[in-house]
């Protein structure tokens, strides 16, 4: 289960400003800035979830939110850089 690592609550509150709510922004950003205990891994591949809204803002949104995170991350150092976006699929469409 990742931690909030540096830049998670930045990433958390520019989802909120395009109308995520503060629980999925909160997942979302754990996706891209999440770390494991020993912050050696930066970010998950796939988050599995049954929020359908959740999914489908997601998809909706998805230029912009890639736009955003590209803006953000441009001048940071590495791996921070390097964050991406996750996929946001439903349990059975990620096997």
């Amino acid at each position: 289960m990742p931690h909030p690592g540096k830049y998670f609550k930045r990433w958390a509150r520019r989802l909120r400003e395009i109308n995520f709510t503060r629980e999925d922004a909160n997942i979302l950003s754990l996706g891209s800035f999440g770390v494991d205990e020993e912050s050696l891994v930066l970010g998950v591949h796939a988050i599995a979830t049954y929020d359908q809204a959740l999914i489908n803002k997601y998809a909706l949104d998805y230029e912009a939110i890639q736009e955003r995170l590209e803006a953000m991350t441009a001048d940071l150092a590495p791996p921070f850089r390097e964050a991406g976006l996750p996929e946001v699929k439903r349990p059975e469409e990620l096997l």
